[in-house]
């Protein structure tokens, strides 16, 4: 079992390594704030909406629009069909259910570098400071984050304290993280009057 874990946690920190050389040179990178069980919501037309699974995003999206676009983003819909034939195949396991969390943090870590090169790309110098430095303080909180999780739930003297769905709960934690991120970033592009586009295209279709 730990050697899952920790097989999850090293895909985890490989990619946040290879993203954080990026940032230096104005890259991108991985992973973010752990999402809320509680949705958050804003007044548009007077009425609550709801704004996104965690509130890191659609917080400035005063018309709604934009909200509606990335909560039916592309790898969130693939995802739903590929979790959803999983658990109906006979091939289902939880080291399956582990490989498919992994394949979509790396699309979601590929558009969140994506996106942070587009925000790059239309910021002035000191913007541009601002936003790599903003960017290495989050990817530090994620590292730190991953670490303590996992250190205090999976290596623990006294035998680890997740069950099996934890080898699942974890991948799944990175990825939303991640997303949360990128979705995120996509708000401040749009914001800036880019239109955003996701770089994956749906193979579920």
């Amino acid at each position: 079992m730990q050697r899952i874990i920790r097989f999850c946690i090293l895909i985890a920190v490989s990619f946040l390594l290879v993203s954080c050389g990026k940032v230096a040179v104005g890259t991108a990178q991985p992973q973010n704030g752990s999402p809320s069980p509680e949705a958050d919501q804003q007044v548009v037309n007077g009425e609550r909406v709801q704004v996104s699974g965690s509130g890191n995003y659609g917080v400035y999206d005063m018309t709604g629009k934009l909200v509606d676009k990335l909560n039916n983003n592309p790898i969130d819909l693939d995802y739903e069909v590929e979790f959803k034939e999983l658990n109906q195949s006979k091939n289902f396991s939880t080291f399956a259910e582990v490989e498919l969390e992994s394949k979509y943090i790396k699309l979601w870590d590929t558009e969140l570098n994506a996106i942070y090169n587009k925000l790059l790309s239309k910021l002035n110098p000191k913007e541009k400071e601002v936003l790599i430095e903003s960017q290495k303080g989050w990817l530090q909180y994620h590292m730190k984050e991953s670490e303590f999780v996992n250190q205090v739930f999976n290596l623990r003297d006294s035998g680890p304290v997740f069950g099996s769905q934890g080898r699942v709960q974890m991948p799944q934690a990175i990825k939303g993280r991640i997303r949360e991120r990128t979705l995120e970033l996509m708000e401040y592009y749009s914001l800036l009057g880019n239109d955003v586009q996701f770089v994956f295209r749906s193979t579920k279709k």
